[in-house]
């Protein structure tokens, strides 16, 4: 969040409100100002109708071209009475617009005590996380390789606004095998965690986490991740929960963070 608060919250004369699932009157006008700028309400140029019209489509609003009001004024009056398609319409204008202003949207959203926010990539809004969680994520995938973009969808799926649990298990799972693997099973064709796995553990002597702990600490903590339970056959199959997933995710971070340090060595 913004780290600027009005004066009487500085001063404690009225407490820092909490973070809110809603809007309140005065967010959703600015968050119409803002969509009216991406929709090109007050730029040089045309209002981007076919913008418009491609974001109502994907958050099912019906909107009816060449009628009054206008379709993006329609998109609009309908995202102002509904704070789920508010969101769905922020989500979509940022993966599908020109993604003029992310960074004022992002203000915007911190400013209204909101739980979302701009994901890191502009693509979209995601669960806000504060801390040295959301520092941990954005380290972990500020390389650009395999392992941050598995990183960024695997976050997106467990704290984007429409979570899937298996889907952020599994590219969890993906991040990690895209510097494991490499690793441990470089000339294995299509490799997976399974087989780094089996691989530490009969060949243990070869491997150590950190300076002294041997392979059977890392094995444990990756067998964590392995298999996704909705995903694997030979296991009784079940859907995660999104807690679940998101603990998984964090996992990850620290596997992820721990390869690029250097700390899971092959001897």
């Amino acid at each position: 969040m913004s780290e600027w608060r009005p004066l009487s919250m500085r001063e404690g004369l009225r407490p820092i409100p909490e973070l809110r699932e809603d809007f309140t009157p005065a967010a959703t006008r600015a968050l119409v100002y803002w969509l009216e700028g991406e929709f090109g309400y007050r730029g040089r140029a045309r209002i981007n109708e076919a913008l418009v019209v491609s974001v109502a489509l994907a958050c099912e609003v019906e909107v009816r071209p060449g009628v009054n009001p206008t379709p993006m004024r329609q998109l609009l009056n309908v995202a102002t009475a509904d704070d789920i398609v508010m969101l769905d319409v922020l989500d979509t204008t940022l993966a599908r617009g020109t993604r003029v202003a992310p960074n004022s949207l992002r203000t915007l959203l911190a400013d209204a005590y909101s739980v979302w926010t701009v994901r890191q990539d502009e693509s979209g809004l995601e669960r806000r996380v504060t801390g040295p969680a959301g520092e941990a994520v954005r380290l972990a995938a500020s390389p650009a390789d395999d392992a941050s973009t598995e990183l960024s969808e695997a976050w997106a799926r467990a704290y984007g606004t429409k979570p899937d649990a298996s889907d952020a298990w599994d590219h969890s799972i993906k991040a990690v095998e895209a510097l494991l693997i490499p690793l441990v099973v470089p000339n294995k064709a299509r490799a997976n965690l399974g087989d780094a796995l089996g691989q530490m553990k009969a060949n243990s002597e070869r491997f150590r986490f950190g300076p002294v702990a041997g392979a059977e600490s890392i094995e444990q903590v990756l067998r964590l991740l392995w298999p996704n339970p909705d995903r694997h056959a030979g296991v009784e199959r079940r859907v995660p929960s999104i807690e679940e997933a998101r603990g998984i995710v964090h996992l990850a971070i620290a596997v992820v963070q721990w390869m690029r340090d250097g700390l899971i060595v092959k001897l």
